[in-house]
C-alpha cells in the first residue's frame, strides 16, 4: 500500500510473512491507528469487533487516496500464469459499509485528475497537489501545522493554486539539483562494492518528515517500496550520481556477478533495461530481465541456478546489447 505522496506505509505478501484471509482497508481522519498494518492479533484491543468478524488485520492509511501494489512472483512461465491467474480470481477489493462520517473527499476520477490543469508540468503538479491536499494530511500527522504553512508559502490554500513565482521550471531544476545532492549524504546513502549504492533503508519507500528524499525518489524511482520489501541497487562510480548508460552500435555491456547475489527466503533478484522513458524495452527475445528464476550459466555451461548446477558460487555475467543485433549463440540462455 503506498500513500498518494508515495510514503509505502503497508505491505501484506510472502516477504512479511501475511497470512493469506481479508484484511480491512479503513481511513479514519481521528487516526484511531497510526498509518499502517495492524494484526488481528496486535490490534484486537482497538478493533476487536472487526478481527471478530474474521479479517486477519487492519491497514490504516495516513489519508484518503492511495495506490495498492499487488504483484505475484513467477518462477516458471510455462506452469505458474496459469496459477498466478487462479491467485488472481481469488484476489478482490469490496467496499465495507457507505459513507463514514468525516470522510467527504471526491472520488479520484480521471475528471479530478486532469480537468482544467495547466498543461505545463510544474503549474499541473502544483494545481493536482492543490486538489489533492484538503484531504490527504502529512505522513505524520504532527507536521501537519509546518506543511500546511509550507504549502501556503508555495501557493496552495483551500483547494486552489496561485502561482508565487514567475518561472517554476527554473525553480524545479534548482530544486532538482539541491536534492540530488541530498541524497548522497551520508545517512541517506549506502556505499556498496566496485560503484554501486543504494538509498539508507530509513529514507527508502517510508519517509515520515525527510521530504527532501521523497521527492528525490519521486524523481528517481516512484513507488520506491521500503527496504524490508525490495532493494535498489545503484550504479555510481563517480559516488554521487547515478549513470544513465547508452548503446550504439556494434556497443554492449557485460554485467558481471562476483557470485549469486545473497537473497531472503523467498527473496528473488532481477537485471531489467529499461528505455529512456522508463518503459520495457521490445526485443526478438522477448527478454525484458534476468535474475535468478532466469537459466543463467556459469562460463563452462553449468546452470547457475537449478538442480543442475554443480557450483557453490562463482562468478558469471549478462551481456547486454542492442535488440537489433543477433547476440552470440553462447551467450544466449533458453
Amino acid at each position: 500500500m503506498i500513500y498518494r505522496y508515495g510514503d509505502n506505509y503497508a505491505n501484506i505478501g510472502s516477504a512479511s510473512g501475511s497470512s493469506a484471509g481479508k484484511y480491512l482497508v479503513q481511513y479514519s481522519t481521528a487516526r484511531s491507528l497510526p498509518p499502517g498494518l495492524h494484526l488481528c492479533n496486535m490490534a484486537v484491543k482497538i478493533h476487536g469487533n472487526f478481527c471478530k468478524k474474521g479479517f486477519q488485520g487492519v491497514i490504516s492509511p495516513p489519508g484518503v487516496y492511495g495506490t495498492l501494489l499487488a504483484r505475484f512472483r513467477i518462477e516458471n512461465n510455462g506452469t505458474d500464469v496459469a496459477k498466478v491467474h487462479a491467485l488472481q480470481n481469488r484476489t478482490s477489493l469490496t467496499c465495507q459499509g457507505g459513507d463514514r462520517p468525516g470522510v467527504q473527499a471526491p472520488s479520484l476520477s480521471p475528471a479530478m485528475m486532469n480537468a482544467s490543469l495547466s498543461s505545463q508540468e510544474p503549474t499541473r503538479a502544483l494545481q493536482l497537489t492543490a486538489r489533492v491536499a484538503p484531504f490527504n494530511p502529512p505522513r505524520n500527522i504532527s507536521d501537519l501545522p509546518r506543511v500546511t504553512r509550507m504549502l501556503r508559502a508555495a501557493g496552495i490554500h483551500n483547494g486552489e493554486y496561485q502561482p508565487q513565482v514567475p518561472n517554476l521550471t527554473a525553480l524545479g531544476a534548482s530544486v532538482k539539483k539541491i536534492v540530488a545532492g541530498i541524497s548522497t549524504l551520508p545517512e541517506n546513502t549506502m556505499h556498496l562494492q566496485n560503484g554501486w549504492t543504494q538509498l539508507a533503508p530509513q529514507v527508502q519507500g517510508d519517509y515520515g518528515k525527510n521530504y527532501a528524499m521523497r521527492l528525490y525518489v519521486a524523481y528517481s524511482g516512484y513507488l520506491c517500496l521500503r527496504a524490508s520489501e525490495a532493494l535498489y541497487p545503484m550504479y555510481t562510480p563517480s559516488g554521487n550520481q547515478e549513470v544513465k548508460l547508452t548503446l550504439g552500435p556494434e556497443e554492449a555491456y557485460i554485467v558481471t556477478f562476483s557470485s549469486k547475489p545473497p537473497l531472503a527466503t523467498k527473496g528473488f533478484w532481477s537485471l531489467t533495461a529499461y528505455n529512456s522513458q522508463k518503459f520495457l524495452i521490445n526485443n526478438p527475445l522477448g527478454r525484458y530481465s534476468v535474475g535468478d528464476r532466469t537459466e543463467l550459466t556459469y562460463p563452462d555451461g553449468i546452470p547457475v541456478y537449478g538442480n543442475q548446477s554443480s557450483h557453490d558460487d562463482g562468478s558469471f555475467q549478462v551481456l547486454i546489447q542492442p535488440a537489433d543485433t543477433q547476440p552470440p549463440a553462447n551467450w544466449t540462455s533458453k
